[in-house]
């Protein structure tokens, strides 16, 4: 299911997103599972408990995830599996420190600006 405009891979909404969150003087990256499957995750919420997030499961596989309450006060997510082009554009850092999370089982926080760091 795609959650977002079909757009050229770099103008995906994650990138957006990335480069907000980017800007926070802390960004919390958590470790999240589900029965068999685990999960890294940067989110942000809005004023309306509204969630915005990138995930990372393994092996390449990125996630574009929203998530809101309906009227019913369910929590009900969207999620859009990133294609290897809009993947491959997420910034190094970001994907580095998804993929620590997720492999080291455990959450961090840090200064958003390393999200945007590219290799060199």
């Amino acid at each position: 299911m795609s959650i977002s405009p079909t757009l050229p891979p770099d103008q995906h909404p994650v990138h957006a997103f990335l480069e907000r969150i980017s800007k926070e003087p802390q960004v919390d990256i958590r470790f999240d599972f589900e029965e068999q499957e685990s999960w890294s995750a940067i989110t942000e919420f809005d004023d309306n408990d509204n969630q915005t997030s990138v995930r990372y499961y393994g092996s390449d596989r990125y996630a574009w995830v929203k998530g809101a309450y309906d009227e019913s006060d369910d929590f009900i997510e969207e999620m859009e599996w990133l294609s290897s082009e809009i993947s491959a554009l997420l910034p190094e850092g970001c994907r580095r420190l998804l993929e620590k999370v997720r492999d080291d089982e455990k959450g961090m926080r840090l200064a958003g600006h390393f999200l945007l760091k590219q290799k060199g």
